[in-house]
């Protein structure tokens, strides 16, 4: 799956050959109860193994194996349920089946060993849950050399992990060589399992469980049970949140108050305004933010029982509700023609946390276009102006990165991203398809591996672009399309389209090119701008964000790209200077349709956008 594998290895030990070590209660009904939970398809989605009473050579090597050949992206959650043990240096042992307390380092697994694991992994999405007694293991002497704290910033340290421990502190106490006091059962990992297979560990109920949830709620759970116990939590070098498991809890709908103007205005003693009012509520009905809609319905409603039969007809006219015998004043035609309320969109999931980086990836590729033109002989140098120009490529480079840093601080809702990065792609791709051909044809071969670099680069946006897609938001049902945003793009299409067929210079036009094959590369990005800008205008209906990314992004290189035509109309193209009409048609329409993009994004900009999750993944 596109986020990586989902591996998780649970250890636990209850039953010690060392009679010093005592038998603890909890650690094979909570192997038992965590293995269920993470491996369970509706919940964790987990690829489980479980070790439980093995002696130390055994889970030693299958520490080794858990964390070998993992992708960058493979979440990985290691539980060790155990006594830990320190000994008088202060260094931590997990102690196993066959743990002596007399040769820890030589019968125990010493943290040092398991962050290395960690540390030696390509995983950058690795979970460690500690649920150990931190002893001492030794006379009470030596235990004070130890301390009674477990240093899991200096132990564990390193690149993409989260560690949560049950405590830090000791809980229990030597007396001599003998373990003095009753182990309790654990509370840390009941809590951890009771909230992922009820779900309540999802605190903001948006159907997934982060592991920054997870231990919120452990913490309340444990610190209710044995208030003396702090579990804690650390993070080191993750990219956003990481996401445990699904929760299977419908989200809560949010209050959501009206603007402080509209509420004055259903308040208003003047009826023109309440009526009005009711014209401005029925936009937030039909809008997709659910919470808006709702208190929308609601002030509807009781502007429905208004003293005013004027603005009774108007609120009813909106809901849609029982006909009201009309006043001989008629509503105000802009609220008899209010629109039906528009589907709701179904809820968006956070963009893959790939997608940044693949971003941060494609972009510099795709300046590898720059040198090309100093490579080129002084002719060639403006013939390229009308394949892949220097400062379209600047631009689809800037695209890719101010995505790329929007959705890692989660400001830009992955449908508008997928569209935006789609149309950058592709236009992209078959500039850079062109670009190759110009090169072998009339370069040389430093420029054609560059023309290569670009081709690489595009289709790494095109990747990073689809990943989003996956996640993007279509509506309920198709939704009426803007009539004036429908006229604008049709507009826009059509001059892009006719600048494929009118002369550029005193000769040619683009097709021209292709009949008498001769530069048919110059056709190859502005036919698939038509193609794109035709995508986005069917795609309003039912994936308006997603249209508004196209219809912008596809607009705006569409322009550059004829602006590069008229740079090499005048400089090299034919007959040099002999500008014709196509470069202004096509620079026109692509300004059109990007205008249009700007307008449906606008008009679909108060759509609620995802939660702060930025680079966070969730689970398939």
């Amino acid at each position: 799956m596109s986020e990586g594998t989902r591996t998780a290895f649970v250890v636990a030990n209850d039953s010690y050959a060392d009679p010093r070590l005592r038998r603890l209660r909890a650690p094979a009904a909570d192997a038992d109860e965590l293995a269920r939970v993470l491996s369970d398809a509706e919940i964790g989605s987990f690829d489980v193994q479980v070790s439980m009473n093995e002696p130390e050579h055994v889970v030693r090597r299958k520490l080794s194996a858990f964390f070998e050949n993992r992708g960058l992206d493979d979440l990985l959650v290691l539980h060790l349920s155990c006594h830990g043990l320190k000994d008088d240096d202060g260094r931590l042992y997990f102690a196993t089946a066959d743990t002596e307390l007399d040769h820890l380092e030589a019968t125990a697994i010493p943290s040092e060993f398991v962050n290395r694991q960690m540390t030696r992994s390509r995983s950058r999405r690795i979970v460690l849950l500690l649920d150990c007694c931190y002893s001492g293991a030794f006379a009470t002497g030596l235990m004070s050399r130890a301390g009674d704290r477990v240093d899991i910033k200096e132990r564990f340290d390193g690149r993409g992990r989260i560690v949560l421990t049950a405590s830090s502190a000791m809980e229990y106490s030597f007396e001599g060589d003998e373990l003095a006091g009753q182990g309790r059962p654990s509370v840390f990992t009941s809590a951890v399992v009771r909230g992922l297979a009820t779900g309540e560990a999802d605190r903001n109920r948006d159907g997934w469980i982060s592991v920054d949830e997870l231990y919120d709620y452990a913490y309340d759970e444990v610190r209710a049970v044995t208030p003396s116990q702090t579990p804690g939590k650390w993070v080191f070098d993750v990219q956003g949140d990481l996401y445990v498991a699904r929760s299977g809890l419908e989200p809560e709908p949010q209050e959501v108050a009206l603007p402080a103007d509209l509420v004055a205005a259903t308040k208003s003693p003047f009826a023109n305004i309440r009526a009005g009012a009711a014209a401005e509520l029925a936009g937030l009905l039909a809008g997709p933010d659910e919470g808006l809609a709702t208190a929308a319905r609601e002030a509807l409603e009781e502007l429905e029982q208004d003293d005013s039969r004027r603005v009774a007809v108007a609120a009813a006219a909106v809901l849609g509700g029982p006909a009201v015998e009309p006043a001989p004043q008629q509503a105000p035609e802009s609220v008899r023609s209010a629109p039906a309320p528009r589907p709701a969109p179904v809820a968006e999931a956070p963009a893959p946390a790939h997608v940044p980086k693949l971003l941060r990836a494609g972009a510099p590729a795709v300046l590898a276009a720059l040198p090309i033109p100093v490579i080129a002989s002084n002719s060639e140098t403006w013939n390229l102006f009308a394949v892949l120009a220097p400062f379209e490529a600047i631009a689809a480079a800037l695209a890719a990165w101010y995505v790329s840093r929007a959705l890692s601080g989660n400001r830009m809702s992955p449908s508008f991203a997928a569209g935006i990065l789609l149309a950058v792609g592709a236009l992209t791709f078959v500039a850079s398809c062109a670009l190759v051909k110009f090169t072998i044809e009339r370069v040389n071969a430093l420029a054609i591996l560059l023309s290569i670099v670009v081709l690489l680069g595009s289709i790494v946006i095109l990747a990073a672009g689809t990943a989003c897609l996956r996640v993007s938001s279509s509506v309920a049902d198709f939704i009426p399309v803007d009539p004036g945003a429908l006229l604008l793009g049709l507009a826009g299409g059509s001059f892009a389209f006719a600048a494929l067929f009118v002369n550029y210079d005193g000769e040619s036009s683009l097709w021209s090119e292709v009949q008498e094959r001769t530069s048919a590369e110059f056709f190859f990005e502005p036919a698939v701008a038509v193609i794109v800008m035709l995508v986005g205008l069917v795609a309003l209906s039912s994936r308006p964000k997603l249209a508004s990314g196209l219809l912008l992004a596809v607009g705006a290189v569409t322009a550059l790209h004829f602006l590069g035509v008229i740079f090499a109309a005048w400089r090299a193209i034919g007959e040099v200077g002999e500008i014709r009409a196509a470069g202004f048609i096509g620079l026109l329409g692509g300004l059109l349709v990007a205008a249009d993009g700007a307008y449906v994004y606008r008009s679909v900009s108060h759509d609620r956008e995802p939660a702060a999750t930025a680079g966070r993944v969730r689970p398939s």
